[in-house]
């Protein structure tokens, strides 16, 4: 939902920064509206939805971008009704603290006057808003799209190697770090005023994620997230009569249509390269729903096609996995008031990034479980795989011994900050405070720039149960599929198409049903070169990165490259080596990354080596 550049002083290159944020995916048709003050320029890429135009009032402009959501509040036809709310309540450098206890959602908001720019970011910095200046200290710009901040204000050559080994490894950056030297990203709920006179910046933290002393009880955390839930389904659809809601075959999306208003549904979008359990589900529950489901085609090559677009689109700050532009492809985009979501609710609500030693100690063991533990002795934790997100410092081994140490080093010194704002969830909240770092983040960054978009559980309710879900509860992630289960009502009795049981299903038949796949998987031998076949919205990345002639074509163009080099100082084995063929020694996602940091810096380094390919056709 749009995009904002504000640059400062005559130097920074306005037209470079208009050309990048309409040359993206989706993005073309994006109204640009420019604002000239004294000290610079402003282009405003207006976000989709009904009430989020910039206004001005008496020279000064309040410029949304994302979708904020008004707690309570029902705005009503006018284009530019919540930038008009913002000026009523004065301010954001006097008043910004008021105004952000009745905001939640995914969004940044400007004030730019003649005389300071002003910028509030949202709590959980869902959508980011990065921060450039010169080697003198002085700041050049700020924007939410960092590849146009970054060519308008010259800086798009100055890589930051270590962030690159994090993504490869880790597939984040480190807050407040960015791929280049010179730009950080701001605060999460934070006011950030930038005096022009002056050239004095300060910032002010409003709020932080405080971890409690003492947790709230089992019972407690169950009627707090289903107050929560039930206000965030009201709050982030008012005003719409239409909203859609992205339906997989899973319980989370299902939670979703079971706690928006009905009035409100419009529909149901379900992701389809092929129909399969999942699509078939997901039609079940629509149904149920009382609504239409759309299946959102994908052809056969959407997917080795995304590695570009996805980049493209949001930028080399996360692995572009954007599966929303299946939307616009088949233009979807303007069909619903709003689209929403259901990501983010195994981060915030469950045990995604918790670590495997925690689980462990949390996790409820049967009498037999106790007897075998005291018989055997002490238990060797388990191990994650490299591959699974709480197991990628297992990675670091592959990086270059310089830009691994570099590495540890910033993310110890984040985690001891982390620390003291939650101490026992550190760890967890290191990977996704602020949210722009969560790894599949790419899903929300990608629909918020191509259509009107939100997250059920980025609410600020939802958020503020989160701080304080104790980590006992969150194991396994039973609790919340219980709750969800209770306000999906008849919904819950179809099948998960993620376990092949009904969504209400119990933990033991769950827990069966694991074991039965496990021990199938472990017999099953071959190894289809079809990267569509899958029962799910997904795609089998091993395949895809290997079979496909688009990844294929990818590896032959990029032979030979001198942007290359940056990769031999990163990983150990080099850049020619890593892109030549998968490396069945990596997992996909260490592959993929490789590949979209080759293709970025062979178009941001290699005039040469385009302008050869380009004429060879």
């Amino acid at each position: 939902m749009g995009d904002i550049l504000v640059l400062f002083g005559n130097k920074c290159d306005v037209a470079q920064g208009r050309s990048r944020l309409i040359n993206r995916p989706g993005m073309a048709n994006h109204q640009i509206d420019e604002f000239t003050y004294p000290w610079g320029n402003v282009l405003s890429q207006r976000s989709k939805g009904a009430w989020y135009a910039p206004a001005s009032h008496d020279g000064v402009s309040h410029i949304p971008v994302g979708r904020p959501v008004v707690r309570g509040h029902e705005f009503h036809s006018s284009t530019t009704a919540f930038a008009d709310w913002v000026h009523q309540q004065g301010s954001i450098k006097d008043h910004g603290s008021a105004i952000n206890d009745r905001l939640s959602g995914m969004y940044a908001i400007f004030e730019c006057a003649n005389d300071a720019v002003t910028v509030m970011t949202d709590h959980m910095g869902f959508r980011p808003v990065y921060c450039a200046r010169n080697r003198e200290g002085g700041l050049l710009g700020i924007g939410t799209h960092i590849e146009s901040l970054a060519a308008a204000t010259g800086l798009e050559k100055q890589i930051d190697l270590v962030s690159l080994g994090e993504l490869c490894t880790h597939n984040h950056i480190t807050f407040p770090y960015t791929t280049r030297v010179g730009i950080i990203e701001l605060d999460p709920c934070s006011i950030n005023s930038f005096d022009t006179n002056s050239n004095e910046f300060q910032s002010n933290i409003l709020w932080e994620p405080t971890e409690p002393s003492v947790f709230p009880s089992k019972t407690e955390i169950k009627g707090m997230l289903k107050e929560a839930l039930v206000q965030a389904g009201q709050d982030i659809t008012r005003g719409c009569s239409n909203a859609a809601v992205l339906l997989s075959g899973g319980i989370d999306s299902r939670a979703v249509i079971g706690v928006l208003p009905s009035d409100r549904l419009g529909g149901a979008l379900t992701y389809v390269t092929r129909e399969n359990r999942e699509t078939r589900v997901a039609g079940e529950v629509a149904v149920a729903a009382g609504t239409n489901q759309t299946l959102v085609q994908r052809d056969e090559h959407y997917f080795p096609n995304l590695v570009k677009r996805g980049l493209h689109l949001i930028g080399m700050e996360l692995r572009g996995n954007c599966h929303g532009l299946c939307i616009v492809d088949n233009n979807l985009q303007d069909q619903f008031d709003v689209v929403v979501g259901g990501q983010l609710s195994d981060t915030l609500l469950k045990d995604h990034f918790m670590p495997f030693t925690m689980r462990d100690v949390y996790r409820p063991r049967s009498i037999q479980s106790h007897i075998k533990q005291f018989v055997l002795g002490k238990k060797t934790p388990v191990e994650p795989n490299p591959s699974h997100t709480t197991g990628r410092h297992g990675l670091e081994k592959y990086l270059t011994p310089d830009i691994r140490d570099q590495v540890r080093i910033r993310r110890e010194v984040r985690l001891e900050q982390v620390s003291k704002v939650r101490p026992t969830t550190a760890i967890e909240w290191h990977r996704f405070w602020p949210c722009s770092r969560q790894d599949d983040s790419s899903h929300t960054l990608g629909n918020a720039r191509v259509m009107c978009s939100d997250t059920l559980f980025a609410h600020q309710s939802i958020v503020e149960v989160s701080c304080v879900y104790d980590p006992k509860l969150r194991v396994d992630g039973s609790l919340t599929d219980s709750i969800f289960i209770d306000l999906c009502g008849p919904l819950s009795e179809i099948m998960n198409a993620n376990t092949g049981l009904a969504a209400n299903a119990s933990e033991k038949q769950i827990l069966a049903k694991r074991n039965e796949d496990r021990k199938e998987r472990l017999q099953r031998t071959e190894s289809s070169q079809d990267w569509n076949q899958v029962e799910t919205s997904w795609a089998n990345p091993i395949a895809m990165q290997e079979f496909s002639p688009t990844w294929i074509e990818l590896r032959d163009t990029l032979s030979g490259s001198s942007a290359l080099n940056m990769l031999d100082q990163v990983i150990e084995r080099g850049g020619e080596q890593m892109i030549s063929a998968y490396q069945h020694d990596l997992p996909s996602t260490f592959n993929h990354i490789s590949m979209q940091i080759a293709i970025w810096l062979d178009q941001i380094f290699d005039h040469e080596h385009n302008m050869m390919r380009e004429a060879a056709g």
